[in-house]
This record gives structure tokens, C-alpha cells and sequence, in this order.
């Protein structure tokens, strides 16, 4: 529409901004567990602890641990839940080795799907039993659902029986009416496979299922969690990450885009209405009167119009503005800063008409606002020390 495209429809991104920079504070370091074990008489055992932490860190390195870090620290910014989840495996490859005979097929480890494997889940590739609950150890059952590549699962469940059914792009669906099997096609992913994981830390079960298809063992009762701890109890292998609590029982999180997202919208709003007034009083439109119709093509900048009649009178149709918008502008801004972090603290200079005593009491308030965002992530990261 001619009438509206001149008007402006673009965004600040302030919260997006917000986001970046609080991640730059969250992941300055990566945060690793450590470990303080005890002797037998509640002695720290400063050996063992060097031997542990150790292993942790090498664990860390040589894994996907630290770009999973930073994939998580982004995602509780943005969601209610994100998720961690750990896991060891061993899965070897076929290669093609040149002999004197030609070339032969032997199996080596893989060592990019082998060892500590850090996956990121997000909130909706986990499902839990009791929203109410904030252990997810505490939970009677959780759903693990991601999409995979059908050669990505290939070295994991080839041997299994039920390998030969597989296809990706193809879902089996149960119908309750009439007790038969169907094969669905996957419009939305054609070429990958979804792996669904279902695990009952009570019961101690997990079973998991690829499109559809049961992929646990023959025997129905004898499918153990094969994540276990020490004393061999069953036990979840994620941990959930969250900007801060919603209260003191829900599970999920109020993310920071969720703490700034109304102020976001109504800055973009007010600067669209802003920059639109501006636009108007740049190049006003104008009533001529006593004279013949001018038409719009000569009204441009430098433009100059000529009559010799008395009675011409040429004039704005709007009113001056009467108050100063950027005073809004600017709190909303404020008001922003106050769910995030301070401009001073995103790199910005301090205003010159600003006293040292009010830039240095926003840091110290930006300071606690973004410790207990570090505590909930320093949490998190201890359950992944004593999954590790």
C-alpha cells in the first residue's frame, strides 16, 4: 500500500543485543565442575581430588563439552529449559585399508561419536511427569526425543533384530481402533530418523524406539536405565539450565527474553511511531489554498513555488509536537537494563552529564542481577560433575 510503505517497520533488536552481551559475561570462562572427595574419616583427600579434577578436565577438552557450554548458556536466555545431556559411548567405524591385495574393510574406533558426548536438548525434545517438581531426578518418567541420521544410528543399533524395519521418513503409528501398524511419511523430516527414549528412574526402565519401532530387548522386563551412578542406582543422564525460577516449585524457567520481551516490543513500537513523526516533520505535508491544485511532484527538497496570487497560502497540517518522545524512548530503555545488564556494562560510555555515583550503583545492581543468573548455572553445572 502506497499510503503506509513509506513508513518505518524495522526493529531495534535491543533485546537480541541484551542477549549477546549477557552471554559474552555468562561464557567469559568455562565453567567446569570440581571435585572434593573424603577418606574414610571425612578427611579431604587431596590426592584423589588432583586425580579427579584431572580427569574432569580432560574429559572437558576432549569432548564437545565446551562448545555444548556455550550452545547452553545461549539457550536459557532464550527458552524456559535447556537441557545437558552427558553420556559415554564406544562406536566404531568401518574404514577401507589399502593392502597388497586391493583395498580391505576393518573397524576402527570412532572417536568423533566415542567418549564424553555432551548433547544439547531443548525444551521441547524433553518431556517430563510433574511440572511441580524441580528435581528432574525427582521425576517418575521423562520422554528423550531428537532427530538423527539414519547413519549416525547405524553404528549404535545395527546389530538389533529390528534394524531390516527401519527407514527414514517413515513413522509406524499404533491405531487404537482397530489394534493395526502404519507406516506415515515424515513431510517435515524426510531424511532423518527420530529417536525416542523412554526412561523410569523408579522402575528402573528405559526403552527406546526409532520411528516408531521398539528398539529394547526381547525380553520386555529387561530394559535397565544404562546410565547408573556408582552404586549402580538408576539415574537421568540430563540436567536442566534456566535463566532464573518462576517460583519456588514450578520446573520450568523465565527465560531472559521473557523478562525483557514487553519491554522489547514496546520500544519497537514507540520508535516506529517515533521515526515516523520524524520522517513527517523532514518533509511536511502541506495545504495550499488560493490556488489552482499543485500537484505532489513538485514539492521536494530545495522545490521553490511561484503565483501572483494574493490570496495563496501555504501551511503544515500538523501541529508542532508538544512534548519530547525520546524522554519515553529513554525509559523504556532503563527499564530494560534493569532485566539485563546496563549499557555501561554492554561496552557503552557512561554519559558525560551522568555523576560516578550513579554509573558505578547500576554496575553494582547489574553485578547481583547477573550472580544469580551465574548461581543457576553454577548449579547446573554441578549436577553434570556428579553425572560425570
Amino acid at each position: 500500500d502506497p499510503n503506509e510503505a513509506w513508513k518505518w517497520k524495522g526493529t531495534r533488536s535491543l533485546a537480541r543485543k541484551k542477549a549477546f552481551a549477557m552471554h559474552a559475561h555468562l561464557t567469559s570462562n568455562f565453567i567446569l565442575p570440581s571435585v572434593f572427595p573424603q577418606n574414610s574419616s571425612q578427611e579431604e583427600d587431596k590426592a584423589m581430588a588432583q586425580a579427579m579434577r584431572d580427569i574432569l578436565e580432560w574429559e572437558s577438552i576432549n569432548s564437545n563439552y565446551r562448545s555444548s557450554f556455550l550452545l547452553v548458556a545461549m539457550g536459557m536466555l532464550v527458552n524456559p529449559v535447556v537441557y545437558l545431556q552427558t553420556d559415554y559411548a564406544e562406536v566404531y567405524q568401518t574404514i577401507k585399508e589399502k593392502t597388497d591385495k586391493g583395498y580391505s574393510k576393518i573397524e576402527i574406533l570412532d572417536e568423533i561419536l566415542s567418549g564424553l558426548q555432551c548433547n544439547v536438548l531443548s525444551a521441547d525434545q524433553v518431556l517430563i511427569t510433574n511440572a511441580y517438581e524441580q528435581n528432574i531426578q525427582k521425576q517418575r518418567a521423562i520422554l528423550k526425543r531428537r532427530n538423527v541420521e539414519y547413519s549416525e544410528l547405524r553404528a549404535k543399533y545395527e546389530k538389533h533384530p529390528n534394524w531390516s524395519f527401519l527407514s527414514p521418513g517413515i513413522k509406524a503409528i499404533y491405531s487404537d481402533e482397530d489394534g493395526l501398524f502404519y507406516d506415515v511419511s515424515d513431510d517435515n523430516n524426510p531424511n532423518l530418523v527420530e529417536e525416542i527414549t523412554w526412561e523410569n528412574r523408579m522402575d528402573d526402565g528405559e526403552v527406546c524406539y526409532l520411528n516408531g519401532i521398539y528398539f529394547g530387548d526381547d525380553n520386555l522386563e529387561s530394559n535397565p536405565i544404562r546410565h547408573r551412578d556408582n552404586r549402580n542406582a538408576p539415574k537421568y543422564n540430563i540436567v536442566p539450565f534456566g535463566y532464573h525460577r518462576v517460583n519456588e516449585h514450578f520446573f520450568y524457567f523465565a527465560s531472559m527474553m521473557f523478562e525483557v520481551g514487553w519491554d522489547d516490543r514496546l520500544i519497537d513500537a514507540m520508535y516506529q511511531v517515533v521515526m515516523n513523526r520524524e520522517f513527517i516533520d523532514l518533509e511536511q505535508p502541506l495545504m495550499i489554498s488560493g490556488v489552482d491544485k499543485i500537484d505532489s511532484a513538485v514539492i521536494f527538497p530545495g522545490g521553490i513555488f511561484s503565483t501572483q496570487n494574493n490570496e495563496a497560502r501555504i501551511q503544515p497540517i500538523l501541529p508542532p509536537k508538544q512534548t519530547n518522545p525520546y524522554v519515553a524512548l529513554q525509559a523504556i530503555e532503563d527499564s530494560m537494563s534493569e532485566a539485563s545488564l546496563s549499557e555501561t556494562q554492554m561496552g557503552a560510555l557512561p554519559e558525560a552529564s551522568q555523576k560516578a555515583f550513579t554509573v558505578a550503583k547500576t554496575e553494582q545492581n547489574a553485578k547481583i542481577l547477573l550472580s544469580g543468573t551465574m548461581k543457576n548455572l553454577g548449579e547446573s553445572v554441578t549436577q553434570i560433575g556428579q553425572l560425570l
